[in-house]
């Protein structure tokens, strides 16, 4: 009988020591290993889809860009090249907050941005220092697009 007591003893305290292992190695403070896999540090669309209007001298672009998570933001700039027409180049940029673990969850992220500019001026955009493609979408006469 006592038997079955001490092959009890010996797989109770394996599992404890398995415990002791797997939560020692689990338990960081995350200041080692950033939350977001290299994958998504790496993540850039496709194309970018925009409205696109211009009124009284004025561009206006206007669209969603998704970010591979909620943690993400969108930030961007516009560089205006001095020709004529003008060639203008929007620069998207996307920064984490690393402070956080955060859900790899494709989250939208809406812009607008408008600039000065003739009619004619070549416009292309970049995400993340990458050239991606700029498809103008048609606005929707249904909406106050």
């Amino acid at each position: 009988m006592n038997n079955k007591y001490i092959g009890i003893g010996v797989v109770g305290i394996a599992i404890i020591i398995l415990l002791i292992i797997l939560l020692s190695g689990g338990a960081s403070d995350n200041t080692d290993t950033p939350p977001v896999s290299d994958d998504v540090e790496g993540f850039v669309p496709q194309e970018i889809q925009a409205i696109h209007t211009f009124s009284a001298g004025t561009h206006t672009l206007r669209g969603e860009i998704d970010l591979p998570t909620p943690c993400h933001t969108l930030t961007h700039d516009v560089m205006i090249a001095e020709s004529f027409p003008e060639q203008v180049t929007i620069n998207f940029q996307t920064e984490v907050n690393d402070q956080v673990v955060c859900a790899q969850v494709i989250t939208p992220s809406a812009f607008e941005i408008s600039f000065e500019a003739s009619e004619d001026a070549s416009i292309r955009t970049r995400f993340n220092d990458t050239n991606v493609p700029l498809q103008f979408l048609t606005p929707n006469p249904n909406t106050a697009e």
